[in-house]
C-alpha cells in the first residue's frame, strides 16, 4: 500500500483519532520528547540534574519530609525508580533522608540547602522547554488538554478498578 493511501485515522462513533497521534500516546513519545527537550534544557543551563530528578526537587519543594512512597505516588513512579533517583540525588548533595519519627522503617526525604537553591533554576528552564513544546499552541488548547488528559485518567483509573476487582 503506498503511504499517502495508508489510512492515518480511525473512525469511532462521531469522533476521529489520528493513528499518529493515537501512536504517540501509547508509545509515551510525547512524554519522552519533553524530556529529552527539558534535560537538554538543564544540561545546557548547567544543571547537573535530569528532568526525573529535577521533578523530585520540584516536589520536595512543595513538600519536604514525603517518604519515598509518597514520592513514588505522586511522580507515578515505581518503587525501584524513585529509589534510584534518590539515590543520585543524595549523591549529588540535594536531598537527605531522615528517619520517620512515626515509623522505624520508613525514611522521610528532604531537600538540603544545595537543593532548596537550585529550585528557582530548574524552574525556569524547565519553563523553557515547555514553551517549546506548547509553541503554536494557545493558552486555551493547552487548558483544554489537560482536562481531557485528566478526565482520561480518572477515566483509566477507574477501569483499572474494576479490572482489578474481576
Amino acid at each position: 500500500m503506498e503511504k499517502e493511501n495508508m489510512r492515518t485515522s480511525v473512525p469511532m462513533e462521531g469522533l476521529t483519532l489520528e493513528t499518529s497521534v493515537i501512536l504517540a500516546v501509547k508509545n509515551g513519545r510525547i512524554s519522552e520528547s519533553i524530556t529529552l527537550l527539558a534535560n537538554k534544557e538543564l544540561k545546557d543551563a548547567g544543571y547537573e540534574l535530569t528532568f526525573e530528578q529535577a521533578l523530585v526537587v520540584f516536589l520536595l519543594n512543595f513538600y519536604d519530609g514525603l517518604t519515598q512512597r509518597d514520592i513514588a505516588i505522586s511522580l507515578d513512579k515505581d518503587s525501584p525508580s524513585i529509589t534510584r533517583l534518590i539515590d543520585e540525588l543524595e549523591g549529588l548533595k540535594m536531598l537527605e533522608r531522615r528517619s520517620d519519627p512515626n515509623d522505624r522503617r520508613a525514611k522521610n526525604i528532604y531537600l538540603t540547602s544545595k537543593g532548596k537553591g537550585v529550585v528557582p533554576g530548574i524552574i525556569d528552564v524547565t519553563k523553557v522547554a515547555f514553551k517549546k513544546a506548547f509553541k503554536g499552541i494557545s493558552d486555551d488548547e493547552v487548558n483544554v488538554m489537560q482536562s481531557v488528559l485528566k478526565r482520561m485518567m480518572e477515566n483509566m483509573r477507574a477501569e483499572m478498578i474494576n479490572v482489578v476487582a474481576q
